[in-house]
């Protein structure tokens, strides 16, 4: 596993393809069109999006953060498409979550899939940057529900906002419901969020994980149900460790 810096990647291989990666965008000032990204997050079935694929094996990359490199994002994201047929941005997609860093995000994104010369699907979950006023109405603008689930053949995927204190109650709630409701019907249970269950890292300081006692409350519902592995971000590290038994892959 090496290191993240400039034109590097490295990755999780398991059942899915994990890709960490950096993603960012500069201000510009354009008509808001938030309609325009084609992938905005939903819930239900994945499989009409990627057809006529088959999703009995399917490959998905997960992206981390870094708020403002986009020449490493198209690097990742074009590396990602070659050995991937979807992917994850776990949040901190932009750097200060306004309407215009938004809009040039997703024009980058139309113009990668353009590029790619055919579909590849990637939805987002939100970051503390991506937080405008400390509530999430700009991003669920242009890239919809913060919190979705989908099933691509047999695999779940749950994603939460973990970014709004206030909210993360509520939050639970909603995940307790979707993974009592679906997970039966799974054959694995992938739970997506921006920032990490409790662990001591050298980046603490700055960024720092849930804590203790939102990791508890978080562990109590997730140990109803049989989650394979939980993906975050947020930290700018590199990490596989075990919260209270759940895998969690930090990239």
């Amino acid at each position: 596993m090496s290191r993240l810096g400039p034109g590097k990647s490295w990755y999780y291989l398991f059942a899915l393809l994990g890709v960490p990666a950096l993603i960012g965008v500069g201000l510009s000032h354009y008509p808001y069109d938030t309609s325009t990204y084609r992938y905005r997050n939903f819930s239900g079935r994945l499989d009409p999006v990627l057809a006529p694929k088959p999703l009995a094996d399917f490959r998905v990359a997960i992206i981390g953060d870094s708020r403002g490199n986009m020449e490493a994002a198209e690097h990742v994201i074009t590396d990602a498409r070659s050995k991937s047929d979807f992917g994850f941005i776990l949040g901190d997609l932009v750097r200060y979550g306004s309407d215009s860093q938004f809009h040039y995000l997703i024009q980058e994104l139309n113009e990668l899939e353009k590029a790619f010369g055919r579909p590849y699907p990637i939805y987002t979950l939100v970051g503390n940057h991506d937080l405008s006023g400390h509530n999430s109405d700009a991003y669920r603008k242009f890239f919809g529900p913060e919190h979705y689930y989908f099933f691509a053949g047999d695999t779940l995927f749950v994603a939460i906002n973990n970014c709004i204190t206030g909210s993360y109650q509520a939050e639970l709630g909603w995940m307790d419901r979707v993974l009592n409701e679906n997970s039966s019907k799974a054959k694995q249970v992938f739970v997506l969020m921006h920032i990490p269950p409790f662990v001591v890292t050298k980046n603490m300081g700055h960024h720092p994980p849930m804590t203790r006692q939102q990791t508890d409350q978080l562990m109590k519902v997730l140990h109803k149900y049989p989650i394979r592995a939980i993906f975050a971000s947020h930290i700018h590290d590199n990490l596989q460790y075990q919260s209270e038994g759940i895998k969690v892959y930090v990239n």
